[in-house]
Order: C-alpha cells, then sequence, then structure tokens
C-alpha cells in the first residue's frame, strides 16, 4: 500500500516554503519530491500566482517582490513575541556611551523598547517619532529627530532633506530593518526609506539588522545592501541553511532571540 498523497493545502504550504529557502523552484523537482505529477504542480503554482504569492516562471516559479506592506501600528501587534526577543537581544549587544543611528520599524521600535530600559548616556539618531518618543524617555538618552517629508503610516520621516542630515553625524552603529531578507541581502517596499537605511550605513562603524523569521526569503522591490555591509543580524529564529550559509559566507554574525526562561 502506498503513501497517501499530500493535499493541496500542503502541497501549497511545501510550495512556499521551498521558495522562501531557495528563492525559486522547479516543477521537476517538486513533483519528484512530492510524489505528484508536473501538472498538478503547475495547477498549484497557477493559483498561487493568482493570489499573489509568487510569480510563475518557465518550469516553476519565483518570489514575487513585495512592492508594499502593513502600516507601522498595524505590524506593532504581530508577532510581538518574537519581536520582542530580536529586541531583547539587540540591545545586549549595544555598549553605554555608544551613538547610534535606529530607522523606524515595527522591530527596531522593540530595540529602542529594551535599550531605554537597560542602557545609559545613549546618543539616538532616527528618522521615527515613535522611536524617538521611547528613546527620550530615559533621561540619559541624547536624541536627535530628523527633519524630512512626513509619512504618518509609518511615524517617520524620509526623503533628501532626511539623507543629508544623517550626513552630519558619525556613529558608532547603525541599527535597522527591512521589508524582507533573501540571499541578495535586505530589501525594502518604500525607496525613500532604503535610501535612509543606506545613509545611516555610510556614516557607522558597524552595523545590525534585526528582522523576524517572516522576512527570510522574502524579496521586496527595493534592494538596501548585500550581507557584506551587515556584521551582526538579530532574529528570532535561525535563517533556512541556504540564507545562513550566505551570511556566513560574508562575515556576518548571527545572533537568535531567546525564549524567556519557563515560557
Amino acid at each position: 500500500m502506498g503513501l497517501a498523497k499530500p493535499k493541496k493545502k500542503d502541497r501549497h504550504e511545501l510550495i512556499l516554503q521551498q521558495i522562501a529557502e531557495h528563492a525559486s523552484i522547479r516543477v521537476s523537482l517538486l513533483a519528484e519530491q512530492l510524489g505528484v505529477t508536473g501538472e498538478t504542480i503547475r495547477r498549484d503554482i497557477a493559483e498561487l500566482n493568482a493570489s499573489g504569492l509568487l510569480s510563475r516562471t518557465y518550469g516553476g516559479a519565483t518570489l514575487r517582490p513585495l512592492t508594499s506592506e502593513a502600516s507601522f501600528s498595524i505590524r506593532q501587534n504581530l508577532r510581538v513575541a518574537e519581536r520582542n526577543r530580536i529586541g531583547a537581544a539587540a540591545a545586549g549587544l549595544v555598549a553605554d556611551g555608544a551613538v547610534l543611528m535606529i530607522d523606524g520599524g515595527s522591530t527596531t521600535y522593540q530595540v529602542i523598547r529594551h535599550l531605554a530600559q537597560r542602557a545609559r548616556d545613549l546618543t539616538i539618531i532616527t528618522n521615527s517619532t515613535s522611536i524617538a518618543a521611547v528613546a527620550a524617555a530615559n533621561p540619559t538618552f541624547h536624541v536627535r529627530l530628523c527633519p524630512g517629508a512626513y509619512d504618518g503610516a509609518e511615524a517617520l520621516v524620509a526623503g533628501e532633506e532626511t539623507t543629508e542630515y544623517l550626513g552630519r553625524f558619525n556613529a558608532h552603529r547603525a541599527i535597522f530593518g527591512a521589508s524582507g531578507l533573501s540571499h541578495n541581502g535586505p530589501c525594502d517596499v518604500s525607496i525613500g526609506q532604503a535610501a535612509v537605511k543606506r545613509a545611516m550605513l555610510r556614516q557607522s562603524e558597524a552595523s545590525m539588522l534585526v528582522v523576524d523569521a517572516s522576512k527570510f526569503g522574502v524579496s521586496a522591490i527595493e534592494r538596501v545592501c548585500g550581507f557584506d555591509a551587515i556584521d551582526d543580524l538579530v532574529v528570532d529564529r535561525p535563517p533556512p541553511a541556504e540564507l545562513l550559509q550566505v551570511a556566513q559566507a560574508a562575515g556576518t554574525r548571527i545572533h537568535v532571540g531567546r525564549e524567556p526562561a519557563g515560557a
């Protein structure tokens, strides 16, 4: 008696998992793995393509680059426990007295929360009003908020005025998030926000990327930088094998946030 064929839902999940880990897939290989016909896999890919979850290619499929994402206020309430662990781990890598450039985002917001609770004498340079407000609650912090065109949905500023302002300062470390993280490095749905991240990287001696596992294998429209520009990657669980290999080959240190004791 042969093994039962995987159901459509299971096939769809495997297809998306494979794309997240390898950026692209081949129909023939998937059909062999799942023990189904190539025509079945092609139908699955067509359905996922129609749902906007991937892009069909000749003989397979690839990631569909993100061009938008949920607003900051919505993202703040998603994967909170995972981002909290990342924030705690990232804050533990920062020395008192450091000058930091921190970009706006739901994961960097968790970083500043932990820094405000445990660090002293930091200088925070940010384009995010939310991050500036949390940082200012620590009386030992010195906070500089960038000028620029305000985006209410993201609670941050961006644009030429913002990047020029950042060019006035030198920092010990840039701490930034991303809309996605593929083998090409971190990427963002916003051209303006990606430009701010690159400006922060240029002005900083070291860099720290903070992303949760939902960003693994995701490709957004604007590439920020390669792994060679990232000193530390802080995540809530280890990246897939191929992504991990690319990061380690570039010399990026991987830090995984731990769950609280007794959780």
